[in-house]
């Protein structure tokens, strides 16, 4: 009897580390909780996104060949990745034509479909032009199999600001839904909006499920990652950028200097790190470099959540808008940790040293509590869905 199909639909192609972790966490949490189907990524891509990907490498410095060149390699590492590391449905899908896309799942016999998580029901003009709106990451009554999300994110859309139109859309497909999750309030607020009062206790908020997944098992250590890249540490200490702001990237950078720290960046090439590791650097690398850094810098939101998963000390960089926190915040909201948010929107960057002292002076942070609460219920919904597969109860 042929082995039933589990498929996840989500941006496991974006050139971004974080990116790729969230759908490789999923994709193993998943095959160690249905260890009797075949768990695999629907390997659908759109073509302007995969072409905005390639031009970013281009997109700054362009008269820098050896930059371009080392952003080049890290497009490359990070497909390459993807082709190592996901189980992922064939042939591949380039398309971003919705009817084709409902084909293409329809075809592989999934008898379930989990969405997320990311950003995948972000919208607004940019992602609109690139994605298509509405496009199959709502997937729709077309789409055959029990559907279910999972920390899915629609950051920065407003629902109650979009149109009739996207909101009978959004309606009509998460009320086709089965179970839904989501990673952050905004999104939690939209889906419950949509499904109606009669629905809402199918919606749940979970964790990012790179917080579900040890990835140290994958990866190198820090010292076998130094000797690949030739560097040698004397005290084996230094602080990571993860962060393209060059503003603040110099500030801090000249605050750890003047205390004789070595300053890296893995994922942004960044012109006042000592260290650019970018171009060789693979998904699991880069987590791993979290693990012995003295403090961390970053804008990114996974670097936030390697950060925590690290206890290292960090400073999230984001700026929150009057209509809506950016997902940054959020995130440190949920883990009571607001005090390592910058906003640049309402602080100056003169306070930034009086920031990171203030950070450094408490020493390590303990969120155990609310980590394991919080992975528990995520655990916990994933456990539902399969339930629900198998009871067919909601």
């Amino acid at each position: 009897m042929p082995h039933k199909k589990i498929g996840i639909l989500t941006y496991h192609y974006s050139i971004n580390e974080g990116a790729m972790l969230q759908a490789y966490a999923l994709q193993e949490k998943l095959k160690e909780l249905f260890p009797e189907c075949v768990v695999e990524i629907i390997n659908i891509e759109f073509p302007k996104i995969l072409l905005r990907d390639l031009l970013f490498c281009f997109r700054k410095n362009y008269r820098q060949v050896g930059a371009n060149f080392k952003r080049f390699q890290r497009f490359l590492c990070l497909r390459n990745f993807k082709k190592n590391s996901f189980t992922l449905s064939s042939p591949k899908l380039l398309s971003s034509v919705y009817e084709k896309a409902v084909k293409y799942i329809n075809e592989q016999g999934y008898f379930l479909i989990v969405v997320g998580s990311d950003e995948v029901w972000k919208v607004g003009s940019t992602s609109d032009l690139a994605r298509g709106f509405p496009n199959i990451y709502w997937l729709g009554d077309m789409v055959k199999g029990t559907k279910v999300a999972y920390a899915a994110s629609a950051h920065k859309t407003i629902y109650n600001e979009l149109p009739v139109s996207k909101k009978t859309i959004i309606n009509n497909s998460l009320r086709d839904f089965n179970l839904v999750s989501v990673r952050d309030d905004i999104t939690f607020g939209l889906a419950r909006e949509a499904v109606g009062e009669s629905e809402s206790k199918k919606v749940a908020k979970v964790l990012d499920p790179t917080f579900l997944f040890d990835f140290n098992k994958c990866s190198r250590s820090v010292e076998e990652i130094f000797k690949s890249e030739k560097i040698s540490l004397p005290d084996g200490r230094y602080v990571l950028f993860v962060i393209e702001d060059e503003i603040i990237s110099k500030i801090v950078s000249d605050y750890f200097r003047d205390r004789g720290m070595t300053i890296i960046s893995t994922g942004y090439i960044n012109r006042y790190s000592d260290h650019n590791f970018v171009g060789h650097t693979n998904p699991f690398d880069w987590q791993k470099l979290f693990s012995k850094a003295a403090f961390c810098l970053t804008d990114r939101f996974h670097g936030t959540i390697f950060s925590i998963k690290n206890r290292i000390p960090f400073l999230a960089v984001g700026k929150d808008k009057a209509n809506y926190k950016c997902k940054i915040s959020l995130l440190l909201e949920d883990f009571e940790l607001s005090r390592y948010f910058f906003d640049t929107s309402q602080t100056s960057c003169d306070s930034l040293g009086t920031k990171i002292e203030a950070i450094l002076s408490e020493g390590e942070y303990d969120i155990s509590r609310v980590e394991q609460d919080r992975i528990k219920k995520s655990i916990d919904y994933l456990l539902r869905c399969r339930s629900f597969c198998y009871d067919n109860k909601k």
